[in-house]
């Protein structure tokens, strides 16, 4: 197989079923996880892993005994029209984005997964992703120099995005609990000195 593979037919199928073993829908500023508690945020991310960052995912991918993954560019996905979007088999190990071509469109939302549906990441346009996985595959992803600090950069970067810029992060409350679960969410929101109604106010 090369290292980059444009599915078809009953290839997108397997592909479907492998990302809603993980993921409801491709919304990462929502409840993407289907089952909650089982995730990490990782960040910061622009678009796409950058070469360290996916070296770190190759790496991840091998601690769960995997090197192959589906990548699905699916902004907007819902739930509805998922074979309507593009979708590869890639090679992890001898992987990059520049072997898409022009197909490839790194400003949108995409995932990379597991064609086990056992592990994956989704990718969103504003700087983070979420990740679900076994945790041996988390603690890869999570404890590795790129991405060590995810949770604390991700909160701060939204924080100045809502006290500076006036963005909404009403989203954040519901997005930690659904990923890292509700006792851990609250702990986290505690540790950086900041309260569920503190993320909820709509700016001015």
């Amino acid at each position: 197989m090369s290292c980059a593979t444009r599915l078809t037919g009953p290839e997108l199928t397997s592909a479907k079923a492998a990302f809603h073993a993980l993921f409801l829908d491709a919304d990462p500023f929502a409840s993407p996880l289907r089952r909650p508690g089982s995730g990490i945020i990782v960040s910061p991310i622009r678009y796409e892993l950058d070469r360290r960052q996916l070296s770190v995912m190759v790496a991840a991918v091998s601690a769960v005994g995997e090197s192959h993954a589906y990548l699905s560019q699916l902004e907007g996905y819902m739930g509805s029209d998922f074979e309507l979007r593009p979708h590869w088999k890639v090679d992890l190990p001898t992987f990059s984005y520049e072997h898409l071509g022009a197909e490839w469109s790194p400003i949108e939302e995409n995932a990379i997964y597991s064609v086990n549906g056992t592990w994956g990441v989704i990718i969103a346009h504003e700087w983070h992703g979420v990740a679900v996985g076994p945790p041996e595959f988390l603690t890869t992803l999570g404890t590795s120099p790129p991405f060590e600090h995810s949770l604390r950069g991700f909160l701060l970067y939204w924080k100045d995005a809502r006290d500076r810029l006036h963005e909404r992060t009403d989203w954040i409350p519901g997005l930690l609990v659904n990923v890292l679960g509700d006792a851990q969410a609250t702990r986290v929101l505690r540790e950086v000195g900041e309260p569920p109604d503190a993320w909820t106010k709509l700016p001015e």
